[in-house]
């Protein structure tokens, strides 16, 4: 079963500028329990308060919309139809919650924010990926790593281990054979949204705009 990375479009005859969105409006952020990218990996059970995009005027609406303001960094901007689609196939470990957008100075609706609460890592085959590991405080410490297992990998990246200042980044992504049809692995360079080659059909065959798909191997 081959797998893809779920990509923004950089088309501009698609998507009209890149990245679509150029700023936000934003509720208060510091020290807000509520608001979401507060909530990195936690499941959320009440009210989220997300900012609202701002497209660019030379943007298009797609179905997949490139933003990267505060609070959206881990997550994907969809429309209704395509999350109607990837709800089909999540599992325990993603919420959708309604995100309206300000587009030539209105407010359109029908368009979601995806919000994961758990990675699946385990679905990595780390002996045979590429690993990057770089000091944050001298770019100059740069070096591979061999990693054998997802716990090893989620220890390094716990919270317990981020005094230690190193930034990771996988410079060759390889999954596991036999994993399901739509895993989470944002919060690290290099990883991202991938989804099987029965998703993607199904994405391309519904029309939807905006995305691009980066062959992933497996072994």
């Amino acid at each position: 079963m081959n797998f893809y990375k779920v990509k923004d479009s950089t088309n501009l005859k698609s998507v009209g500028t890149f990245p679509q969105v150029e700023t936000g409006i934003y509720p208060i952020m510091d020290n807000n329990p509520n608001f979401i990218g507060n909530n990195f990996l936690k499941k959320i059970d009440f009210q989220a308060e997300l900012s609202i995009p701002i497209l660019s005027k030379k943007a298009k609406l797609t179905d997949l919309i490139s933003c990267n303001i505060m609070g959206f960094s881990n997550s994907l901007l969809i429309s209704t139809k395509l999350k109607f689609i990837l709800e089909k196939y999540v599992r325990n470990s993603v919420q959708f919650f309604e995100a309206p957008i300000m587009y030539k100075e209105s407010k359109v609706s029908g368009y979601w924010i995806t919000h994961p609460y758990k990675y699946d890592y385990e679905a990595i085959n780390y002996t045979k990926c590429i690993i990057r590991r770089q000091n944050l405080f001298d770019y100059t410490q740069k070096e591979a790593i061999q990693i054998n297992s997802a716990e090893e990998f989620e220890g390094l990246i716990s919270e317990k281990n981020k005094e230690i200042f190193w930034s990771y980044s996988f410079e060759k992504l390889v999954l596991q054979s036999n994993i399901p049809e739509l895993i989470f692995l944002i919060g690290i360079q290099g990883l991202g949204y991938c989804v099987s080659e029965k998703v993607k059909q199904e994405i391309e065959s519904a029309g939807c705009t905006g995305i691009e798909f980066e062959p992933v191997e497996q072994g």
